[in-house]
């Protein structure tokens, strides 16, 4: 490929969630990164796990963006939660939605573990993240977007903020589990004009929404993904090796897909298809807000 055809490429972002959630899955991310495979992964410091992984990441600062995975479901907090986690235990994720919804969410608490997390990222890797997205996106919801703006912008005051809005047509176009994608574009769009408003940069589309039970192979759906894709377009992935991690089956019910996803991945047959799609891959920190 001529300089002149790399340059004319639509750069896209892709994200892959969950790292120290278990060793399969950190597996999966660090060799993605170090081949260049994705150029942004997320953390979750609040992960027992943390400290432990965060070493494995120092030699990747620079090469890809490495943000933090905030987290208010299926872990504990790293500090004390009484009205969202009075057992020490975040809620389940329908739990946490309505009470977001209903607007009966302990903000001050949210936001204090919220900082402990962002703390934790800084202690352990020795430097703020470079971006924030959250575990289940929790970071979008009611309340909880209008904190983040707050304290990131004071915590992180270079870093920037992943949402999940989408237009309306271009969720019909890709039909890649349409009501949940509907749903996160809809909290999405409204993080967004938050974040915007605070003078905060993000990402300017999003895909990578999916059931994780589709009869589809990986590699359609990211098909699906790329096509006709805009500068600013952030893509989330879920990639890893857990076919052996007892830990990752304990605490989350995405598995056996993250084996497809790294597959995919790290194949031939990605690069193949951005290039297909007139795609080529970009560290989300050139892309955001443009």
């Amino acid at each position: 490929m001529s300089p002149a055809d790399e340059r004319s490429r639509v750069p896209v972002a892709l994200c892959a969630d969950d790292y120290a959630i278990s060793a399969g899955v950190d597996d999966g991310i660090l060799s993605l990164a170090e081949a260049g495979r994705i150029t942004a992964f997320s953390c979750m410091t609040a992960s027992p796990r943390w400290r432990e992984a965060a070493g494995r990441i120092r030699p990747l600062f620079g090469k890809a963006d490495i943000g933090l995975h905030f987290t208010l479901t299926q872990l504990s907090p790293l500090g004390p939660m009484p009205s969202l986690a009075p057992d020490g235990r975040f809620p389940e994720l329908g739990t946490l939605y309505v009470r977001a919804v209903a607007r009966r969410l302990a903000l001050g608490e949210i936001e204090a573990e919220f900082v402990r997390q962002i703390d934790a990222f800084a202690e352990a890797a020795g430097r703020l993240p470079d971006f924030l997205d959250g575990h289940h996106h929790v970071h979008q919801l009611p309340g909880v977007r209008d904190i983040v703006a707050r304290a990131w912008k004071a915590r992180v005051p270079t870093g920037w903020l992943r949402n999940t809005a989408t237009a309306p047509v271009q969720i019909l176009s890709r039909s890649v589990a349409m009501p949940r994608a509907a749903l996160l574009a809809m909290f999405g769009s409204a993080a967004r004009r938050t974040w915007r408003a605070a003078g905060i940069p993000t990402n300017t589309d999003f895909f990578g929404v999916r059931n994780f039970d589709e009869r589809e192979p990986y590699r359609a759906l990211m098909q699906r993904y790329l096509k006709g894709a805009k500068p600013g377009l952030l893509i989330m992935c879920h990639p890893g090796k857990p076919e052996a991690d007892d830990t990752l089956a304990n605490i989350d019910y995405v598995t056996g897909a993250r084996t497809g996803e790294f597959d995919y991945l790290s194949g031939a047959d990605f690069p193949a298809d951005l290039e297909a799609a007139g795609c080529k891959l970009a560290r989300l920190s050139s892309l955001a807000g443009r």
